[in-house]
């Protein structure tokens, strides 16, 4: 089975950070699912909370749709799916401090996910790019020999296995769940 990582339903408003273009790399270099420089510059972002508000979550979500996390979650995708991400340099701004342990995630894979047959989406008109989705069935064993990888027809789904979710259960991940492509409409 596979899953689609979203920002966590209780994930609250006040707390998502703000991407500041002006002094950051392109974010959409990181939603392309390929392996970047090792040189790839720190990621600035800002939000009006305290360091401690921040830190009450692994996952940190912004603007940006690019995920940082935490140590907790850098240990586990670096054991279980360590050819399948990079981590990059970040650094939240808050009204108390700056963030600096927190790695901005790079999914350095892509999948050809979607079960045409059975899903329905519409596309951006004049275009073969889906605007969103009626239905969404992915293949059996999409994921291949990933653990993690962005769906190659629509990049902003991130898709992980069975083993990241249970892993992040057990972990008590904060931040993130994983919806069933079924239940992501």
């Amino acid at each position: 089975m596979v899953y689609i990582w979203r920002i966590a339903e209780d994930y609250p408003d006040e707390l998502i950070g703000l991407y500041q273009v002006d002094i950051s790399p392109d974010r959409l270099e990181l939603s392309e699912g390929k392996t970047l420089p090792s040189n790839f510059d720190t990621l600035y972002f800002q939000c009006p909370t305290t360091e401690e508000k921040v830190r009450e979550w692994n996952i940190f979500s912004n603007n940006a749709n690019v995920p940082l996390v935490d140590k907790n979650v850098v240990k586990i995708l670096k054991e279980f799916a360590g050819e399948d991400v990079q981590m990059f340099n970040a650094v939240i701004q808050t009204n108390t401090g700056e963030i600096n342990d927190y790695k901005v995630l790079n999914v350095t894979h892509t999948v050809l996910a979607i079960d045409h047959n059975k899903s329905k989406y519409s596309l951006i008109k004049g275009t073969s790019v889906i605007l969103k989705f009626t239905k969404l069935v992915y293949k059996d064993n999409c994921l291949s020999k990933y653990q993690i990888a962005r769906n190659e027809e629509y990049k902003p789904h991130i898709i992980v296995s069975q083993r990241i979710k249970d892993l992040f259960i057990s972990s008590n991940i904060k931040g993130v769940e994983f919806l069933y492509p079924e239940n992501i409409l």
